[in-house]
């Protein structure tokens, strides 16, 4: 029915012509460098509740592994997963118990269905313009035409991102002066870019918001403060990876203080990063080749993640190290080796794109980092149809309080044999699906 749908707005498109000249300015001056996709991406109703419904219990699986594979020694497990020391220790600081419901899994859609290639579990991940993109998408006369003859929907996930931050703001009595600091970590111009765009996008929803590096926050007498201005909550814009950089931890020390002191909110906290590291990913697959899961969960993990393999020795995962690099020189188009606790396909190698001898380069080089890297099954997406070859496109589902809620998706014009990345080219787009409730309000 989604490839229906698709197939259905290209008729409707190319009988009407191109987006309309004034959408096509706005999205050229919305998205950077005018890099967003021609078209929305379509999902039937059936097709999304399926997602939701896998998605919700793959993060209720891998939030259940602390107990099922450390003894719920939360340390031990972030240890497990690939975090270092100093990650651990940052990460156990702002541990409140289970991490925060907000996730953002990068998938691709196959022949077989939706395949999960990493579980982002951080705020700090981005896209939440997907749902900007797609407003001014439903302003030209095709776009929206066809979304209401199909009964399809656009989900925002920063409405039901800021609802969350509303709802921190609301237990520490802060509803009048909602000042969010969006807080990054010596952000690039083009993240901070983006990060002022956000702030604008909450300044529209009643928030006092500005970005701030974590050097630039100080505590005192029980407040957390930008130069006067007293901080209600943080929207963390600063990655795991970046904690243990020099300076980095000191910069983030008045920050944490005032977390662990309830004196401001931060989401989400650096906790997610551990159950969102690839590592867990590993361990679920791990987990479900050794029948150690449910019929259901070995079921869900079977359809939902490739293989996956931290690189390492481990014999109580099944794990020797000189088998997993054996199994990867033999399988080197079929794979990918990827840091386990980096973002934005930073140190990513795809086995396919290399020649052999740089591929065991990559593979003995991420042996001797000392850094946690996982080795991956391949996934190769399914070309969304489309002219100009189709587009490969990375599916990035929002789930927050248990639910969908919104996707970001990022593409490339025809078939790619590299990562879909904003680095290497990709365009910013959005999804309209069938409405997961009867009353379709979403």
């Amino acid at each position: 029915m989604s490839a229906e749908l698709t197939e259905r707005y290209l008729a409707d498109r190319a009988a009407s012509g191109p987006l309309s000249s004034r959408v096509a300015n706005t999205l050229g001056v919305l998205v950077r460098d005018a890099r967003y996709l021609p078209r929305p991406v379509f999902l039937d109703t059936d097709r999304v509740r399926t997602l939701e419904a896998d998605l919700v219990a793959l993060l209720t699986l891998l939030r259940s592994l602390p107990e099922r594979v450390a003894g719920g020694d939360l340390r031990q497990f972030a240890r497990l997963v690939g975090l270092d020391e100093v990650q651990t220790e940052v990460a156990l600081r702002a541990s409140r118990g289970l991490p925060a419901r907000f996730a953002r899994p990068d998938m691709f859609l196959t022949e077989d269905g939706f395949r999960v290639i990493e579980v982002n579990m951080t705020s700090s991940v981005g896209l939440f313009e997907s749902g900007e993109i797609g407003a001014v998408m439903l302003e030209d006369p095709v776009v929206g035409r066809f979304a209401h003859d199909h009964g399809l929907v656009l989900e925002d996930p920063l409405d039901h991102y800021t609802d969350m931050l509303l709802a921190h703001l609301r237990e520490r009595d802060a509803l009048e002066t909602k000042v969010v600091a969006v807080c990054g970590m010596s952000l690039s111009e083009a993240d901070r870019v983006v990060a002022e765009f956000y702030c604008v996008l909450l300044a529209d929803r009643g928030f006092d918001a500005f970005v701030c590096d974590a050097a630039d926050l100080s505590y005192c007498d029980g407040q957390l403060r930008y130069g006067t201005k007293v901080v209600d909550v943080v929207w963390r814009f600063v990655n795991i990876e970046e904690v243990g950089e020099a300076g980095n931890l000191a910069a983030l020390e008045p920050l944490l203080r005032a977390h662990d002191d309830g004196a401001v909110a931060m989401f989400t906290p650096f906790d997610g990063d551990i159950y969102g590291s690839k590592g867990a990913l590993a361990l679920v697959s791990s987990l479900a080749d050794r029948a150690e899961l449910t019929e259901d969960e070995t079921a869900l993990v079977a359809r939902l993640v490739p293989w996956t393999r931290m690189l390492r020795s481990r014999p109580e995962e099944g794990l020797d190290l000189a088998a997993v690099l054996g199994h990867a020189e033999r399988h080197q188009a079929d794979l990918v080796v990827k840091p386990a606790c980096r973002h934005g396909g930073q140190g990513v190698v795809i086995g396919s794109t290399v020649s052999p001898a740089d591929w065991r380069q990559a593979l003995d080089a991420a042996v001797a980092s000392g850094e946690a890297h996982v080795l991956q099954q391949r996934v190769r997406p399914a070309l969304e149809a489309g002219p100009d070859g189709g587009l490969t496109v990375l599916w990035s589902p929002f789930v927050l309080d248990d639910k969908l809620a919104g996707f970001a998706v990022r593409g490339l014009v025809g078939a790619a044999e590299g990562m879909v990345s904003m680095p290497s080219g990709a365009r910013v787009g959005c999804c309209l699906h069938g409405p997961l409730d009867p009353g379709g309000s979403r």
